[in-house]
């Protein structure tokens, strides 16, 4: 699954947005991820889940 993928790799943080509406973002560390989720929440983002390996639909991420 995609955050295994990540959670082994050096990247730190992956921000993709798609037609400037939907969002997503990995992040390996726990508190930058806790602090931009409760800054989403402070914002009232419309739609906020956590991405976990049960329910990320990308098997594959690839960023060039």
């Amino acid at each position: 699954m995609i955050n295994t993928k990540i959670i082994n790799s050096d990247c730190e943080l992956i921000l993709l947005i798609v037609d400037s509406s939907y969002t997503s973002i990995y992040c390996k560390d726990v508190e930058t991820l806790n602090q931009l989720h409760t800054n989403a929440k402070m914002v009232n983002v419309d739609s906020l889940a956590y991405i976990t390996d049960d329910n990320d639909f990308r098997k594959t991420l690839k960023v060039r």
